[in-house]
C-alpha cells in the first residue's frame, strides 16, 4: 500500500466508544420504548397489567441498544493518510478501504465558523503543508471557518473523517492540503496537454489551455476579473467574474464545488501568471 499510495504522511486513530453517548441514547430508547408500549397496551391491546409493558419496552428498546453499540458507538477504523490517497486500516493492520486521489471526485467539508486567527490550515503544518504552494493558499478566501468533518466523495461510497477521529481539525485540514495539492498538479498537467478538465457537481465548467467553458460561454483567462470561493449553509460555491464582449457590466459564474474549486481558482491563478 506504501508503494501504491506514495509515503505514509500519518495514521490518523479512532476515538474510543462514547459510553456516556451510548448510555444517554439508551435511556432515550428505553423511554420511546416505554413510551410505545403504554400506547400499544392501553388502547389497541386494551390490556390492563403491568406484565406486558416490560416486554414490549424490551422488544423495542434492546434491539435498537444492541444496534447503536455494534454500529453507531463502534469506533471507525483508523485512517493513513499518504502522498498520493489514503486508506482505512481495521485491526492488525488489514486494510478495508484505499483510494487514490485521483478515484475522490471531490471532498464536501461541513464547517461552522470562528474568529480569525487559528484555522485548520495553519493547524496542519508539517510535511503536508509543504506539499501545497501559495497560488492554492491565496485562493482560500474562507480562512476563518475552521472544518471538523469532511466528505470524500469515492466512486461506490462517501467516505466520512469527523470527530470520531483523534485530532479531527487536523486530519481534515491536511486531507484538504494533500488533495488540492494532488489535483492542482494533475489539471495543469491535463490542460498544458491540450486536454479538458471539468469541474462542478453539475460538470457545467470546464478548462482548456485557453480559458474556461461555461455553458455557451468561452471565457479566456485574461476576461477573468476575480474569482473566490464562497460557503454559506448550502455548501461551497466558486465565484468568478468575468469580461463579456458587448456586456457593459461583469458577468458572474457561481457553480457548487467541493475542494474542487479551490483547484480551479488555483488553476485561474497559475494560468494568468
Amino acid at each position: 500500500m506504501a508503494v501504491a499510495h506514495g509515503a505514509l504522511v500519518r495514521r490518523y486513530e479512532p476515538k474510543g466508544r462514547n459510553w456516556v453517548k451510548l448510555i444517554i441514547n439508551s435511556f432515550f430508547a428505553l423511554l420511546f420504548g416505554g413510551a410505545l408500549a403504554t400506547i400499544l397496551a392501553l388502547t389497541v391491546m386494551n390490556i390492563q397489567t403491568w406484565a406486558p409493558f416490560g416486554l414490549i419496552t424490551a422488544g423495542v428498546a434492546v434491539p435498537v441498544i444492541l444496534w447503536m453499540y455494534f454500529t453507531v458507538s463502534k469506533p471507525p477504523p483508523a485512517f493513513e493518510l499518504y502522498e498520493n490517497g489514503g486508506a482505512l486500516v481495521g485491526k492488525g493492520g488489514t486494510p478495508q478501504l484505499s483510494f487514490t486521489w485521483d478515484e475522490v471526485k471531490d471532498i464536501a467539508p461541513q464547517t461552522y465558523r470562528q474568529g480569525a486567527g487559528t484555522t485548520a490550515g495553519a493547524a496542519a503544518g508539517g510535511m503536508v503543508g509543504a506539499l501545497i504552494g501559495g497560488a492554492i493558499d491565496e485562493a482560500v478566501a474562507n480562512s476563518n471557518i475552521d472544518i471538523k468533518q469532511i466528505n470524500l466523495t469515492l466512486p461506490n461510497k462517501t467516505l466520512i473523517l469527523n470527530a470520531r477521529y483523534q485530532d479531527a481539525a487536523l486530519i481534515c485540514a491536511n486531507v484538504r492540503r494533500a488533495a488540492i495539492q494532488s489535483w492542482t498538479d494533475e489539471a495543469l498537467r491535463q490542460i498544458k496537454n491540450g486536454q479538458t478538465v471539468t469541474f462542478g457537481i453539475n460538470g457545467k465548467v470546464s478548462a482548456t489551455h485557453t480559458g474556461l467553458q461555461y455553458k455557451q460561454n468561452a471565457i479566456s483567462w485574461n476576461d477573468i476579473r476575480t474569482s473566490r470561493v464562497e460557503e454559506n449553509a448550502g455548501g461551497y460555491f466558486v465565484v468568478i467574474e468575468y469580461a463579456q464582449a458587448g456586456k457593459s457590466r461583469n458577468q458572474t459564474l457561481r457553480e457548487p464545488m467541493g475542494y474542487k474549486g479551490e483547484v480551479l481558482l488555483a488553476v485561474i491563478n497559475a494560468m494568468q501568471a
